[in-house]
């Protein structure tokens, strides 16, 4: 066969598996708005300086990945994420963990930057992941907790992470200390 032919059958087989993966590719689902926000690396001297947050706004469940310096056992590294979902000045949620093996982390309706006053867990889906080699935890928490607040399914996000160092308490904030970064939008 001649270079010619092989080139025109080779751009019809093509263009025939392209036709045939047209519906498959239309029928994909849509995806949710994703938005990954970096903290200045090595502003606080413990393995719960965060590196990243990367969040999924998702139509069922938020998911939260946090990157931390060093999230190997026994390091005493805790975070605590703040949710915004009504646009208004602070946070409704609160997901306070500990990020070590066995440790406790739960899901609370707050109305404030401080969590002295909520003390209920929620009963809602919400999970916890630990990945020690990458020195990630990755959260999920279903939209059905936010039905109190529900808001207009934009998200705003701020984490802090803590730790103890020499017996003195140190805390790293996502940017700035309780301030939300930019709104993630819900696909």
């Amino acid at each position: 066969m001649s270079t010619t032919v092989m080139r025109t059958l080779s751009a019809a087989a093509a263009l025939a598996a392209l036709a045939a993966l047209t519906p498959v590719l239309a029928a994909a689902p849509a995806y949710a708005a994703t938005a990954t926000f970096n903290d200045a690396v090595g502003d606080i001297s413990h393995s719960a300086d965060l590196r990243s947050v990367s969040v999924n706004n998702a139509d069922k469940n938020v998911r939260i990945r946090l990157t931390v310096r060093d999230l190997a056992p026994n390091k005493g590294v805790g975070a605590t994420v703040f949710l915004d979902t009504d646009g208004e000045r602070g946070p409704e949620y609160a997901m306070v963990a500990g990020l070590t093996g066995g440790a406790d982390y739960y899901l609370v309706r707050t109305d404030s930057w401080k969590l002295g006053k909520a003390r209920t867990p929620m009963t809602c889906s919400h999970t916890l992941r630990l990945d020690n080699a990458a020195n990630t935890a990755r959260i999920r928490i279903s939209k059905e907790c936010f039905e109190a607040v529900p808001g207009d399914g934009d998200m705003r996000v701020e984490v802090r992470t803590s730790g103890t160092a020499d017996g003195k308490s140190v805390v790293d904030w996502l940017g700035s200390a309780r301030t939300f970064g930019a709104s993630i939008a819900q696909d």
